[in-house]
């Protein structure tokens, strides 16, 4: 019997040990619970920028395009059939170069017709003149015996009318011949016409007809499209608003799409006189030399420096929304630690800083966790990574980082920890026998 109340008796032990080891994890957890029901109503932490003034020179960026320096649509100057075309597309073209050439039988029949013209009109103007010539001293004898009275008057009348349609006849001849040689002229114009030359350098851009094509002059037949791009235009159109505050010269900078790295330098070299009455823009281009980035029809940006002028100025990464739009909002903290969002209207940009109004210069506006924030929500905040924090006037202090786990819950004071149960130098008993 005493074996049988001896191991009933380490059996109680046992459990009891049991029982008091989950008593004391059951309050552990419910003491690190505790941190974390609490840390979920503190305040988040964050970083905060004054709104301050400052003298700033916006930067405007205008969407832009490559043009060429000069552009030439070659068509031929005289009717007729194409011949040769001397290039291609993709080849150079220095200055003089020949083109293309129509062909040139049917002006040169044109020229040795109006050769044959203008022969004539010279032989009959001659012979106008010759008769001119002989009538001359007959009339001038007549009229002396006419005065002497041995000629009678109808006599010498009929002889001056003969002069007068000789001095007719040989100023209409003399006019044919000029006639027939402003004909010659334009006919070897013309024929000079059926060859066209390069009136620069450049490439080819197009070729737009072929060898045996009937090339017309109303409506002009195109040929070829030609594109000086030694140098090239950036051309891009100032807003109405903004143009009065571009300085003529300030340069600007040109930056390619496709080298957004690699911007480049220059002045305005065009202002044109009026504005697009559709877009209320006023366009402007710069010229450059070509470096060989530059292709006709690239997109580009003009960035232009305005005039200097005073900004209500904050950091761009502390603005809800898209810059470009024109508006946004900020996250403002009062003195109390509450968040107020603020719309504000973006005025201008220059780099990483931002033109706004909605906001008082001196207001903190908060920098970090803004995607985390709501208007209402209570915050401590710093100024900057390494400035004092300052919590809210009704915030308890922030709970340590629960990122890890809860951390272990030490001993009470005053109470010794549990012994752990001696079961080594237990008897366990025997099982009975059946």
């Amino acid at each position: 019997m005493s074996g049988r109340r001896r191991s009933r008796a380490i059996g109680a032990a046992l459990v009891l040990a049991v029982l008091a080891a989950g008593g004391c994890q059951k309050d552990a957890g419910a003491s690190s619970a505790a941190p974390a029901e609490a840390g979920a109503a503190e305040p988040l932490c964050v970083e905060t920028v004054p709104v301050v003034e400052s003298v700033e020179r916006p930067v405007l960026e205008i969407p832009a395009n490559v043009l060429p320096n000069q552009k030439l649509v070659v068509f031929p100057k005289v009717p007729g059939t194409i011949i040769e075309i001397t290039k291609d597309k993709g080849d150079p073209v220095a200055k003089g170069d020949v083109l293309l050439r129509i062909d040139p039988q049917p002006y040169e029949d044109a020229i040795r017709q109006v050769e044959a013209q203008l022969q004539v009109a010279r032989v009959a103007a001659a012979g106008a003149a010759s008769t001119v010539d002989t009538v001359t001293p007959q009339l001038q004898r007549l009229e002396a015996l006419q005065q002497s009275g041995v000629v009678a008057q109808s006599q010498v009348d009929e002889v001056r009318t003969g002069y007068q349609q000789g001095l007719a006849g040989a100023q209409a001849a003399r006019a044919q011949a000029q006639l027939a040689q402003v004909g010659l002229e334009i006919a070897r114009t013309r024929l000079a016409d059926t060859v066209v030359t390069a009136p620069f350098d450049g490439v080819v851009a197009e070729r737009l007809a072929d060898v045996g094509a009937l090339a017309q002059v109303m409506p002009p037949t195109p040929v070829l499209v030609i594109l000086d791009i030694a140098r090239v235009r950036v051309e891009g159109s100032v807003p109405e608003l903004q143009f009065a505050r571009i300085d003529r010269e300030e340069e600007v900078e040109v930056v390619l799409d496709a080298y957004p790295d690699r911007p480049l330098r220059a002045r305005i070299a065009a202002v044109a006189p009026a504005l697009d009455p559709e877009t209320r823009t006023v366009p402007i281009s710069v010229v450059l030399d070509n470096d060989g980035r530059f292709r006709p029809a690239m997109a580009a940006t003009l960035r232009v420096w305005l005039q200097a002028e005073t900004w209500t100025v904050l950091p761009r990464d502390v603005l809800l929304g898209d810059p470009s739009s024109g508006r946004g909002a900020v996250l403002v903290v009062e003195p109390d630690g509450t968040v107020r969002e603020r719309r504000v209207e973006i005025l201008g940009r220059a780099e990483d800083r931002l033109n706004v109004r909605g906001v008082e210069v001196g207001s903190r506006v908060v920098r970090t966790g803004i995607h985390r924030l709501r208007d209402g929500d209570k915050v401590c905040w710093s100024d900057g990574p390494s400035g004092a924090t300052t919590a809210a006037a009704s915030a308890p202090p922030l709970a340590p980082s629960s990122a890890a786990g809860p951390s272990p819950l030490p001993p009470s004071s005053g109470s010794a920890p549990l012994p752990a149960p001696a079961v080594a130098d237990a008897e366990v008993p025997e099982a009975p026998a059946p």
